[in-house]
Protein backbone atom coordinates (compact mmCIF):
# COMPACT_ATOMS: atom_id res chain seq x y z
CA UNK A 1 0.00 0.00 0.00
CA UNK A 2 2.84 2.39 0.82
CA UNK A 3 4.39 1.70 -2.60
CA UNK A 4 1.14 2.61 -4.36
CA UNK A 5 0.79 5.85 -2.38
CA UNK A 6 4.45 6.65 -3.09
CA UNK A 7 3.94 6.09 -6.83
CA UNK A 8 0.84 8.30 -6.80
CA UNK A 9 2.76 11.10 -5.07
CA UNK A 10 5.64 10.84 -7.56
CA UNK A 11 3.16 10.89 -10.46
CA UNK A 12 1.46 14.02 -9.14
CA UNK A 13 4.81 15.75 -8.61
CA UNK A 14 5.95 14.92 -12.15
CA UNK A 15 2.69 16.17 -13.63
CA UNK A 16 2.97 19.38 -11.61
CA UNK A 17 6.52 19.93 -12.84
CA UNK A 18 5.43 19.57 -16.48
CA UNK A 19 2.55 22.01 -16.05
CA UNK A 20 4.84 24.57 -14.42
CA UNK A 21 7.13 24.60 -17.50
CA UNK A 22 4.48 26.52 -19.42
CA UNK A 23 4.89 30.27 -19.11
CA UNK A 24 1.89 32.41 -18.29
CA UNK A 25 2.41 34.23 -21.60
CA UNK A 26 2.11 31.15 -23.84
CA UNK A 27 -0.25 31.54 -26.80
CA UNK A 28 -1.36 29.92 -30.03
CA UNK A 29 -0.45 31.70 -33.26
CA UNK A 30 -2.81 31.09 -36.20
CA UNK A 31 -2.06 32.09 -39.79
CA UNK A 32 -5.19 33.22 -41.65
CA UNK A 33 -3.29 35.54 -43.97
CA UNK A 34 -2.76 34.83 -47.66
CA UNK A 35 1.01 34.39 -47.14
CA UNK A 36 3.18 31.91 -45.33
CA UNK A 37 4.54 33.11 -41.99
CA UNK A 38 8.20 32.12 -41.78
CA UNK A 39 9.52 34.36 -39.01
CA UNK A 40 8.05 35.25 -35.62
CA UNK A 41 9.49 37.76 -33.18
CA UNK A 42 7.93 38.37 -29.76
CA UNK A 43 9.37 40.82 -27.26
CA UNK A 44 8.19 42.75 -24.22
CA UNK A 45 6.60 46.03 -25.27
CA UNK A 46 9.14 47.82 -23.08
CA UNK A 47 12.02 46.48 -25.22
CA UNK A 48 13.43 48.24 -28.27
CA UNK A 49 14.85 44.94 -29.58
CA UNK A 50 12.91 42.17 -31.35
CA UNK A 51 15.39 39.45 -30.48
CA UNK A 52 15.66 36.20 -32.43
CA UNK A 53 13.12 34.48 -34.64
CA UNK A 54 11.28 31.89 -32.51
CA UNK A 55 9.30 30.10 -35.23
CA UNK A 56 10.71 26.60 -35.86
CA UNK A 57 9.13 26.28 -39.33
CA UNK A 58 6.96 28.24 -41.75
CA UNK A 59 3.21 28.33 -41.19
CA UNK A 60 1.03 27.97 -44.26
CA UNK A 61 -2.39 29.60 -44.41
CA UNK A 62 -4.64 27.80 -41.92
CA UNK A 63 -1.75 26.41 -39.84
CA UNK A 64 -1.21 27.19 -36.17
CA UNK A 65 1.51 26.68 -33.59
CA UNK A 66 1.65 26.81 -29.80
CA UNK A 67 4.24 29.39 -28.74
CA UNK A 68 5.95 28.81 -25.40
CA UNK A 69 7.14 31.92 -23.59
CA UNK A 70 9.57 31.22 -20.75
CA UNK A 71 11.62 33.52 -18.57
CA UNK A 72 9.38 36.59 -18.56
CA UNK A 73 8.07 36.39 -14.99
CA UNK A 74 4.85 38.39 -14.76
CA UNK A 75 5.60 40.63 -17.76
CA UNK A 76 2.26 41.24 -19.46
CA UNK A 77 2.56 43.43 -22.58
CA UNK A 78 4.29 42.03 -25.66
CA UNK A 79 4.76 43.10 -29.27
CA UNK A 80 4.62 40.60 -32.13
CA UNK A 81 6.24 40.77 -35.55
CA UNK A 82 5.60 38.22 -38.30
CA UNK A 83 7.36 38.02 -41.66
CA UNK A 84 6.59 36.04 -44.78
CA UNK A 85 9.12 34.03 -46.75
CA UNK A 86 10.28 37.24 -48.51
CA UNK A 87 10.92 39.13 -45.26
CA UNK A 88 7.87 41.39 -45.60
CA UNK A 89 6.56 41.98 -42.11
CA UNK A 90 3.64 43.12 -40.03
CA UNK A 91 3.90 44.35 -36.46
CA UNK A 92 1.31 44.26 -33.70
CA UNK A 93 1.72 46.01 -30.38
CA UNK A 94 0.81 45.59 -26.73
CA UNK A 95 -0.84 42.19 -26.53
CA UNK A 96 -1.47 41.36 -22.88
CA UNK A 97 -0.19 37.79 -23.02
CA UNK A 98 -1.31 37.14 -19.46
CA UNK A 99 -4.89 37.24 -20.78
CA UNK A 100 -4.51 36.58 -24.53
CA UNK A 101 -4.19 32.90 -25.47
CA UNK A 102 -4.73 33.08 -29.24
CA UNK A 103 -3.41 35.50 -31.87
CA UNK A 104 -4.70 35.10 -35.41
CA UNK A 105 -2.82 36.90 -38.18
CA UNK A 106 -5.36 37.98 -40.83
CA UNK A 107 -3.01 39.83 -43.17
CA UNK A 108 -3.05 43.44 -44.38
CA UNK A 109 -1.91 44.63 -40.96
CA UNK A 110 -4.83 43.02 -39.13
CA UNK A 111 -4.96 40.46 -36.36
CA UNK A 112 -7.60 39.12 -34.01
CA UNK A 113 -7.01 37.80 -30.55
CA UNK A 114 -8.69 36.40 -27.48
Amino acid sequence: MKKIIGLLIVSVLLLSAQVSLAGPQDFTLVNRSSSMICYLYVSPSSSSNWGADILPHCLSTGDSIYVTMNGYGNESLFDVRVENEYGNGEEFYQFNLLTVSNITILGNGQASYY
